[in-house]
């Protein structure tokens, strides 16, 4: 089963997610649900595996273009 990992921004947590599906791509943008909400994250890699799966993030769907458009900048987010 494939690993994501994904990041909502440079500076920020890489979670990782065991999904069952292999149709994701490098950085490729997805709506994930956290602890804190919804956040648009990237596909900053894809493993085989991996010891340490985050149970507290999971994929809502793809985003679209209309939820990149309301993407806040790098300075808008700090």
């Amino acid at each position: 089963m494939p690993v994501l990992q994904l990041q909502c921004a440079p500076w920020d947590r890489v979670y990782n997610l065991a999904v069952e599906s292999n149709d994701y791509k490098l950085q490729q943008p997805l709506i994930i649900a956290t602890n804190f909400g919804q956040d648009i994250a990237r596909v900053v890699d894809i493993v085989t595996a991996s010891n340490e799966l985050d149970e507290d993030c999971q994929i809502v769907r793809v985003a679209t273009a209309k939820d990149l458009a309301q993407l806040p900048n790098d300075q808008e987010r700090q």
